[in-house]
């Protein structure tokens, strides 16, 4: 017969989970409310602490989890945080700037695509 966990077991994991949600929220804030802008230090302190807190979380969701679970989390935590990172990098005022001299400098637009009989084969 499995152990069930006390009452003050479930109500810690739920307190570390609501511990989490907030901490993500005020990260949040300062990101957008700072005054500062996305700088680069706030940008790797909001990475860090995504990272921590996905790591916690993971913690609290897996009480019983093997070496399976484990690592697969582990994996999970890696690959979103490079994703939301990446993400957030995409946006940054130099990308942006980037992204619109290519589109708009014909100088370094893509150079022009042969005629279809070229692609083809047939030119």
């Amino acid at each position: 017969m499995p152990d069930i966990e006390p009452r003050e077991v479930r109500a810690s994991a739920l307190l570390w989970l609501i511990a989490v949600a907030v901490g993500l929220f005020e990260t949040g804030l300062v990101v957008l409310f700072d005054g500062h802008g996305l700088t680069g230090d706030i940008l790797a302190g909001a990475l860090l602490r995504l990272v921590v807190f996905a790591f916690v979380g993971v913690l609290i969701a897996y009480l019983h989890a093997g070496l399976t679970s484990w690592l697969f989390a582990i994996s999970r935590i890696g690959h979103v945080s490079a994703v939301l990172g990446a993400l957030v990098l995409m946006f940054r005022p130099a990308a942006n700037a980037y992204f619109r001299r290519s589109t708009v400098d014909p100088g370094r637009a893509a150079a022009p695509r042969p005629p279809a009989a070229v692609r083809a084969g047939r030119g």
